[in-house]
């Protein structure tokens, strides 16, 4: 079976607005707030991955997170 390029476009787009992420690099011993509007059953998944450019890859790295109500 084969799509058009409008078909698989179409598809594509409809993608877009679906699922949004942030994606930041942050320095040893820092702070980043990030604000989100949810609203009555919104779900919102978090994950992080760390790593360790500033030392050389030295490994267990601790992180702190916390959501709070407004």
């Amino acid at each position: 079976m084969r799509f058009s390029a409008a078909t698989v476009l179409v598809s594509l787009l409809g993608w877009i607005g679906v699922a949004s992420s942030h994606n930041i690099l942050l320095r040893a011993h820092s702070r980043e707030c990030f604000h989100e509007d949810l609203h009555k059953d919104d779900r919102m998944t978090v994950t992080f991955q760390t790593g360790d450019r500033e030392f050389g890859g030295s490994g267990n790295l601790d992180v702190s997170f916390w959501v709070r109500r407004t």
